[in-house]
């Protein structure tokens, strides 16, 4: 599940472990609530979860103003067909400048939010909420303004789901209130989050 596990060639007994447990108990890290999406509305199924989420944004937004005055908030989907009829139905629906990072998105006159490079997007888009993606934003980011993954297609393997729930639990230093991240999906998407980070948290103990 996690990319800290390697093996290196370390002399004296300085291997040590620090439990997911241990580091939201000291919040150092956020829990992890899963929230189920259920569909709102008419349409295709796009137009439904962005609808949902019209729903559940503003209340967790508003929960997270104890911890950020800037939240953001991560869609992870498939494939760039489906992150361009998300980002429009999601500027369309919160009146918002989203941004979508793919490795064929380039940015245009029509979408100039619209990158394949992460670097460039947050420099040129860093007011940005929303950040829809496949696998640009799924590793490497740790910035504590992130607190909601909502996820329309669920990554192929355990370890990418939780390295991408992983992008929202980051603190800022310093920090001793309580956070929460959130991951939003579909039901039955929700379902089968919750069982697999219920088997990395198993995972974690045990390790």
């Amino acid at each position: 599940y996690r990319n800290d596990f390697k093996s290196f060639r370390v002399r004296g007994r300085f291997v040590f472990n620090y439990p997911h447990h241990d580091a939201v108990q000291k919040h150092i890290i956020r829990e992890v609530a899963i929230v189920p999406a259920h569909p709102a509305g008419k349409g295709p199924a796009s137009k439904q979860f962005v609808d949902a989420l019209a729903k559940l944004i503003p209340r967790l937004k508003r929960q997270a103003t104890a911890w950020t005055q800037t939240p953001k908030i991560m869609i992870r989907a498939d494939d760039l067909d489906t992150l361009q009829d998300l980002q429009g139905l999601i500027d369309a629906t919160f009146s918002t400048k989203s941004v979508l990072i793919h490795d064929r998105a380039a940015p245009s006159k029509k979408h100039p939010r619209r990158f394949d490079d992460v670097r460039r997007a947050f420099r040129e888009a860093a007011d940005a909420e929303f950040w829809l993606h496949q696998f640009k934003l799924m590793e490497g980011v740790d910035d504590p303004d992130f607190i909601v993954v909502a996820i329309y297609d669920i990554p192929t393997n355990g370890r990418q789901l939780v390295q991408q729930i992983g992008r929202i639990v980051r603190t800022r230093p310093g920090r001793i209130r309580r956070q929460t991240a959130w991951v939003i999906a579909a039901p039955e998407n929700a379902r089968r989050i919750e069982a697999t980070w219920e088997r990395y948290q198993k995972y974690e103990e045990y390790a």
